[in-house]
């Protein structure tokens, strides 16, 4: 190890400092201290497809599809079907006449729908047949 007095560019101060044998010290200037660049004035936050315009419409009616096909076959089975195939065609729909590939979730919607319906088709068939028994 070799003592190198060095004089520190700022103060003027002269320093010891210790490297090894070989190693020349290199003279360099304190980081330049600058302020921190204002924020920008306006930052958008939230979903950048409903901010542009490009969202697809069908898009919402096949999610709405999707969830009242669930539950017309396990919370809903008396409410939820006849709109969940109301929704599910009405996407699929809107979106042959946007040029774009229907949703899976509108044919997952339309499918459920109609698994719904068939309990209530049962249960109509069957209170016709009761009336007309009974008369």
């Amino acid at each position: 190890m070799v003592g190198v007095e060095v004089a520190c560019s700022s103060c003027g101060k002269e320093t010891e400092l210790f490297l090894p044998e070989g190693v020349v010290p290199e003279l360099f200037s304190p980081p330049e201290l600058t302020a921190p660049s204002p924020p920008t004035p306006y930052i958008q936050m939230g979903n950048a497809a409903a901010q542009t315009g490009n969202s697809d419409p069908a898009k919402g009616l096949g999610i709405a599809s999707m969830i009242l096909g669930i539950c017309s076959i396990t919370i809903f089975p008396f409410l939820a079907p006849i709109p969940a195939v109301i929704c599910g065609h009405k996407s699929r729909k809107i979106s042959k006449q946007s040029n774009t590939s229907p949703s899976g979730m509108a044919l997952a919607g339309l499918i459920t729908g109609y698994l719904g319906l068939i309990p209530l088709l049962y249960i109509f068939v069957v209170l016709i047949a009761l009336v007309l028994h009974y008369l």
